[in-house]
């Protein structure tokens, strides 16, 4: 399902990232995904200790795509 709305908000839907993840968590994913290159999520995944889901991290490039191409909320 969060594949879903990550291709939702990739695709300029207008959704709120606070209804996925809190502040905490996304200053987390952003930390974690400093210098990392690439689609493949699961280093990023172990580098976060495997708590925050595949989805959230899905959503968390896909809200940060939306805000480099102006289609964020």
């Amino acid at each position: 399902m969060e594949s879903h709305l990550a291709k939702a908000v990739e695709g300029g839907e207008k959704l709120d990232p606070r209804a996925f993840y809190n502040a905490d968590e996304e200053a987390e994913m952003r930390i974690a995904f400093e210098g990392h290159e690439g689609l493949a999520l699961k280093l990023v995944f172990e580098k976060l200790g495997e708590w925050i889901s595949y989805g959230s991290l899905r959503l968390f490039l896909a809200f940060e795509q939306a805000a480099k191409s102006g289609t964020a909320t």
